[in-house]
């Protein structure tokens, strides 16, 4: 008993300074974060019409009113704190909340929290967190504050709501909770909607089959009925923004038959190259659900188990039909995969699962525990060793590169305090190197281009105009190019 629980504190400990390495590179990176891009756009539209903007959005681009609404709150709290720290905490915050209550849950569920302690928990719903963060397909999401604040936030969101449908209590609040999140989900990107509706709608059938016309007094129910009725009509009120016809002009026309194609040639790329890519992580998680499984094991009951094994094996072919699912609604919009970092939720469905099974496996199947102990905690120090060595290669790059944009800034602001009209030539800015284990910079590279003509990139340059307030023009300085 003793040798356990000496092999249980070195577990601990492992996890604890896996989150702490991990931890501190994350918030590290949100205090070198700088607005990139497109946040200059929404900075403009902000500076013209404040809280309003979402409805300027709503008629020349997109609809997505909860996310734009979020991304100006973070502009006035820039204008205190001059810092994007506050939104990274923020983001991260609410997610070791949702999961962190959701496990709880999961826990009482299996009656099961005796054995983990709220700083066992707390720590367990971090290491999920951040192993979330590794293996999404593109990990500046986080960082650059429009996405983020709709990829992001948006899951985030429904999660947050998630932990009060599980929640059978009756309080106003959960209710206004259930409310609110799922009106941010609902109205944060169209694709993340539309799979929240659907994975809403099987919960409602599922409940209402089982318990027929009671199901409409059951708590539960009632909950997952006003979380449908939310994101149905922010998904109806964002998808009929005019500004999705401009928006839809950039790409092809796709059919339905053809989207499903496309879906399926993405699904294909995912499983070949994305998750390859990332398939390290879900290793690291998978072990350690395996430890904690067996940590919490029960006294084996062979039929069970053996139901159990069944189910699994049926969730593969299932959830490969999701991903699938999850493809469509970009397929049909832009008659592509898409970007990755639009694919944020699909990471966090890979990293749930991942955890889900590996726990229940070694809940209900008898697996030398020592021998996963042992894989634990070497995956504990895979993950801790992996934050140090994105603290020494990646936060200094990413330091060289804050610091010529601040440069940057502070060029633009002196020209425009001496009323500077014309062209303004700029450096290009530090471009760090690529880490071997991403497929992009760990932040939103805000480049701009060298020349009017170069129609990819020169509303970059208009957007940082707007968005500063600048009275010239703006260029790179194509002689200073590295």
């Amino acid at each position: 008993m003793e040798n356990r629980k000496a092999l249980n504190r070195i577990f601990f400990a492992f996890l604890f300074l896996a989150n702490l390495s991990y931890g501190t590179y994350i918030l590290l990176l949100g205090w070198f974060n700088r607005f990139a891009a497109d946040d200059y756009c929404y900075l403009n539209e902000f500076n013209k019409y404040g809280f309003a903007s979402p409805k300027a959005w709503y008629v020349q681009w997109q609809g997505r009113f909860t996310a734009q609404t979020l991304i100006n709150v973070v502009f006035k709290l820039y204008d205190f704190f001059h810092s994007l720290l506050p939104y990274t905490i923020l983001l991260y915050a609410l997610y070791i909340y949702a999961l962190q209550k959701i496990l709880q849950i999961g826990l009482k569920k299996y009656g099961l929290q005796e054995k983990y302690s709220r700083f066992l928990q707390l720590n367990i719903a971090v290491f999920i967190f951040h192993i979330f963060l590794a293996s999404n397909f593109a990990f500046n999401t986080f960082f650059w504050l429009n996405v983020s604040a709709m990829y992001f936030g948006g899951l985030a969101s429904a999660l947050i709501g998630m932990t009060e449908l599980l929640n059978d209590t009756k309080k106003w609040y959960s209710y206004l909770i259930v409310f609110v999140s799922f009106l941010y989900a609902g109205a944060s990107a169209e694709h993340f909607s539309a799979i929240c509706l659907m994975l809403l709608g099987f919960a409602l059938l599922y409940h209402f089959r089982k318990h027929r016309f009671k199901a409409f007094h059951i708590t539960v129910f009632q909950k997952m009925l006003l979380a449908f009725a939310v994101v149905f009509v922010a998904f109806i009120i964002m998808i009929l923004a005019p500004g999705n016809n401009v928006r839809r002009a950039y790409f092809p026309e796709t059919s339905i038959p053809a989207s499903f194609i496309i879906s399926a040639r993405s699904l294909g790329i995912l499983l070949l190259f994305y998750i390859p890519s990332k398939i390290k992580f879900l290793f690291i998680l998978g072990f350690v659900g395996l430890f904690l499984g067996s940590f919490s094991r029960r006294n084996s009951d062979f039929n069970r188990d053996k139901k159990l094994a069944v189910y699994l094996l049926l969730l593969l072919p299932i959830f490969i039909i999701f991903l699938w699912i999850c493809f469509l609604p970009n397929a049909y919009a832009q008659g592509n995969m898409g970007p990755m970092r639009a694919h944020t939720h699909i990471a966090f469905y890979l990293v749930a699962i991942t955890f889900v099974i590996s726990f229940l496996t070694g809940l209900h199947i008898a697996l030398p525990e020592k021998m996963l102990w042992v894989f634990a905690v070497l995956s504990f120090f895979s993950f801790f060793a992996s934050g140090l060595f994105s603290l020494a290669y990646d936060l200094p790059e990413a330091i060289k590169y804050s610091k010529t944009e601040d440069l940057r800034l502070e060029k633009l602001q002196a020209a425009k305090a001496e009323n500077f009209t014309g062209t303004l030539l700029l450096d290009s800015l530090y471009q760090p190197r690529k880490n071997p284990m991403q497929t992009e910079p760990v932040l939103m590279i805000n480049e701009i281009a060298s020349s009017p003509a170069d129609s990819a990139n020169i509303w970059v340059n208009k957007c940082i105009c707007g968005g500063l307030q600048l009275p010239y023009n703006i260029l790179l300085d194509s002689n200073a190019k590295k």
